[in-house]
This record gives structure tokens, C-alpha cells and sequence, in this order.
């Protein structure tokens, strides 16, 4: 255990930096985090205190409030391809269509895009009633279930929830402040309840985190738990004996809401009809 602690602050740093590696590349082209992804999130959470189970259960602590298990399921919202106002466009002739608009009212509902043109809906969009972006869904594993659920306000985005293990239920949730990741929240054993939190204070550095753990079971974070992933030069956390990995590589923005573009239905012109 001494060991998983010493390493901690290197496994994490490794694990950070990784992320916006696998995030930024095409969607529905890669599963992000099955293999080397989760591999790699796994050492990360062992040295945290263990990977993801589900067949844990519940918290250790009997007094901790019910209240306090998330829902974590995830949830499809509906949008019907087949209805009369869908404009659908089939850019590469096999049949299917690649992007369908759904149409009401001159304005655009939902859309959904198959981005590597496999016949599989990779990406569903929902707008609002000024034609913003409010929701969108992101799908990795070809599997036809949302694994990533991004929530907007006046199009920028506010909430993320993610399912990070293949499990099909949430675990991670992030939160942002004017369009920057400022909190993440996770659970890191699949009981349904969070045990990590991450926040993350340096728009300078966006993969600089500072995180909390809880490994007793009792719903909050413990008091030498601390963590700073960019910590260099600064006295180590409690228990912590080394300093995170140095690397000469420059940063990189914890970009994973930055989703690539969709690609333009050459119908854009002519909405509802």
C-alpha cells in the first residue's frame, strides 16, 4: 500500500495527460476508454484506493445519507429520424444516411450524425427553442448507447456526464464555469456514490487538478488525501514521497469538450421543408 501511495502523484499525472489525447481524437473511430484507456484509468484508480466494480456495495459508512447515491443511468433522449420533418443526407452513397435533421416548424430539433460513415449514430445534437445547442450525446463504442452527455445553457457548455468503464452507468461528472471544466466528480468504485473530486483552479493549465479522495467509505473527502497534479517544486502531499513526473513536453488543455465539428447537411438551406 506504501508503494501505491508513493507512486500516486506520477500514476495520476501520466493518467491526465492521456486524456486529452484520447478525447481529441475522432469520435466513433476509437474506443476511448476500453484496452489502453481503461488500463490506464485503472492504474490510476488503484493507486487512488481500487478500479471501478460493480458488484460493490454500497458505502462503508451505514450512517451515510441515501441521498447521496447518484442516478447513474444513462439516459437516451429521443429523436425521431423517422418523423415527416427529417432531412437526411447520405454523403457517401451506401444507403444510409449519414446525418439526419429532424425539422419542426422551420426550426431544427435534433440531429444525428454517423461521423465514420459505419451505418452507427455516433453523435446526437439537441437544440433549443433560439436554435442553440443545449444537449449532446456522444457515443464511442458503437454499442448505439450514449457513453458521453454534454448539457448547455445559451449554447456554452455547463454539464458533463460521462461512463467511463463500459458498464453502461455514469461515473464521472463534470462541471464548468463560463465554458472551463471547473470541478469533476467521480466514482471510482461503481457503488453509485462519489469518491474522488477533482478541482481544477488553473485556467492557465487546465489538466491541473487538485484532488480528494475518499477511502473510508464515509462520503467525504479524507483529510490527508490531498493531491496536486502539478505540484512541482512544492512539498508533496501527505504520505507522498515523490515528486509528480516532469515532462518537456509542453501543456495540453483538458480539451474533451471541445467535440469535433459535425459535418453541414447540404439541406441546411432548406430547413422544413
Amino acid at each position: 500500500m506504501s508503494r501505491q501511495i508513493e507512486l500516486l502523484p506520477t500514476v495520476l499525472q501520466l493518467y491526465y495527460r492521456m486524456v486529452p489525447r484520447m478525447a481529441n481524437r475522432p469520435q466513433g473511430l476509437y474506443q476511448p476508454w476500453t484496452l489502453g484507456g481503461g488500463l490506464l484509468t485503472c492504474a490510476a484508480l488503484l493507486a487512488l484506493g481500487g478500479c471501478p466494480s460493480s458488484t460493490q456495495e454500497g458505502p462503508k459508512d451505514p450512517n451515510k445519507a441515501a441521498s447521496a447515491r447518484r442516478n447513474t443511468e444513462m439516459v437516451h433522449e429521443e429523436c425521431d429520424l423517422g418523423a415527416s420533418g427529417a432531412n437526411s443526407t447520405d454523403g457517401n452513397g451506401d444507403g444510409s444516411p449519414d446525418i439526419v435533421r429532424v425539422m419542426k416548424g422551420g426550426r431544427e430539433l435534433c440531429r444525428a450524425v454517423d461521423l465514420n460513415m459505419d451505418k452507427v449514430i455516433d453523435v446526437y445534437s439537441y437544440f433549443d427553442e433560439a436554435g442553440q445547442l443545449r444537449r449532446r450525446e456522444s457515443g464511442f463504442d458503437r454499442d448505439t448507447r450514449p457513453d458521453q452527455i454534454s448539457f448547455y445553457e445559451g449554447g456554452q457548455i455547463v454539464r458533463r456526464e460521462r461512463e467511463t468503464n463500459n458498464d453502461g452507468k455514469l461515473d464521472t461528472w463534470d462541471y464548468y464555469q463560463s465554458g472551463r471544466l471547473a470541478k469533476e466528480e467521480r466514482d471510482s468504485t461503481g457503488d453509485g456514490f462519489v469518491d474522488q473530486w477533482w478541482s481544477f483552479t488553473r485556467p492557465d493549465q487546465p489538466r491541473c487538478a487538485v484532488v480528494v479522495t475518499d477511502g473510508d467509505g464515509d462520503g467525504k473527502p479524507d483529510p490527508d488525501s490531498q493531491i496536486d497534479l502539478c505540484a512541482d517544486g512544492k512539498t508533496p502531499p501527505p504520505k507522498a514521497t515523490t515528486e509528480p513526473a516532469k515532462t518537456d513536453e509542453p501543456d495540453e488543455a483538458y480539451s474533451s469538450d471541445e467535440e469535433p465539428d459535425e459535418p453541414e447537411s447540404p439541406e441546411a438551406s432548406e430547413e422544413g421543408e
